[in-house]
């Protein structure tokens, strides 16, 4: 009889609909990264000159330099040193106790790799890193020497594993930066989720794949799609993730999703402008987040204005919004370097809205109703805008 029963219970459970829950607890480990293809999180030192009062381990070193590697408006600075060796070489130590002082700190040792055709020379150590209250933990870090060049990386990654209707998605939470590596919040660190599950974690589309690219897989604090539903990042902490349901009718500025509003005024002629990213007719809208002080956003300025010439006689509108307030300063660069787009100004409440990173050159793409269709950031990005506007153009035509 038990065995009936149970049998009878087997074909009752495999015959009731099966629904995905709304929520999902992610458990993270957290791992030291020991890769060396991809350095990740890399961000330049700059050393000075120490003052004799500095004290170091070696006795008679030359040209004594100094750097603070880990800094923040509630942290204690960490900081490395180095000196000129023997040979003519630097050698580094870092103050990985806290204690203002290199007396008792080793010498890294670094080993040369090859990354990206070129050789760099890496030292992986750890170092307490603390609060100005005194609260704090040991954190891996790696310095990175290219050339002329010296950078600090965080080495700690947070990974696990969201299982939804079966199908598994990697799901990495990381420090951009070494400052952010104590993150007491965790909400300026990079969440990423393999969204297609392919076995791979994408943080940025493959420009020479435009059309049709897949999409970057850093979901931040932006609602997502995955599996067809969508989602959004409720909680995250240093030993899990909190993944809820949303509503994929909400407005945010993510790919998939409605925009909200974007009110705006037009520089030239001076009108003001509803929501810049709907459009009347069956218009695709672009709009650049650019700053006139920003090397990038003038790199990328040529190929902006090649795509905008190319694609005269489509229907999309082209709108630029400077980061600067000064509607006189942005003139004055439009002049000197034109840009052939709309140029726009927006409060700096919608500016951070829209590129809460404040990262220029950033990209956005909008279908006629708003919704979003490409959302990059960086200068070598036009191709991915192109790529959006040319597959949503081939698919208004079918």
């Amino acid at each position: 009889m038990r065995i009936m029963a149970l049998a009878t219970t087997v074909v009752i459970t495999s015959l009731a609909p099966k629904t995905t829950p709304s929520k999902f607890v992610v458990p993270l480990l957290t791992i030291v990264d020991t890769r060396t293809d991809t350095l990740w999180g890399l961000s330049n030192v700059f050393f000075e000159r120490a003052t004799a009062s500095v004290p170091f381990r070696v006795d008679g070193s030359t040209d004594r330099q100094i750097a603070t590697i880990v800094e923040g408006p509630e942290l204690q600075p960490v900081r490395a040193v180095r000196w000129k060796t023997d040979t003519g070489g630097w050698a580094y130590a870092v103050d990985t106790d806290g204690d203002s002082s290199f007396a008792d700190e080793t010498p890294l040792a670094f080993t040369p790799v090859e990354h990206a055709r070129d050789t760099v020379y890496l030292a992986e150590f750890s170092a307490r890193v603390q609060t100005r209250d005194g609260a704090g933990r040991i954190v891996p870090l790696q310095f990175v020497v290219a050339g002329n060049y010296t950078y600090v990386r965080p080495r700690e990654t947070r990974l696990g594993v969201w299982d939804v209707g079966g199908t598994q998605m990697t799901v990495r939470l990381r420090p951009r930066s070494r400052n952010d590596v104590l993150g007491r919040t965790l909400d300026d660190w990079e969440v990423a989720i393999d969204l297609n599950a392919d076995g791979r974690l994408m943080t940025r589309r493959d420009t020479g794949a435009t059309v049709g690219a897949q999409p970057s897989e850093e979901v931040g604090d932006r609602p997502f799609f995955a599996r067809d539903q969508a989602w959004r990042i409720a909680t995250r902490t240093a030993t899990a993730m909190t993944i809820v349901s949303a509503d994929p009718r909400m407005r945010a500025v993510s790919e998939g999703f409605l925009s909200p509003a974007l009110p705006a005024r037009t520089l030239h002629p001076s009108r003001a402008v509803p929501d810049l990213t709907r459009s009347t007719g069956d218009s695709l809208t672009v709009i650049e987040f650019w700053a006139t002080d920003c090397p990038y956003s003038e790199q990328s300025r040529p190929a902006l204005n090649a795509l905008r010439t190319e694609l005269t006689r489509a229907p999309v509108r082209w709108f630029s919004i400077a980061r600067d307030r000064n509607d006189a300063a942005v003139d004055s660069a439009l002049t000197s370097r034109p840009r052939l787009l709309v140029s726009a100004s927006v409060t700096w409440a919608d500016w951070l809205l829209f590129n809460p990173r404040t990262i220029t050159p950033t990209y956005l793409v909008f279908d006629s109703h708003g919704r979003v269709l490409l959302a990059e950031a960086g200068a070598s990005r036009i191709p991915l805008v192109r790529g959006a506007l040319i597959a949503a153009l081939r698919a208004s035509t079918k």
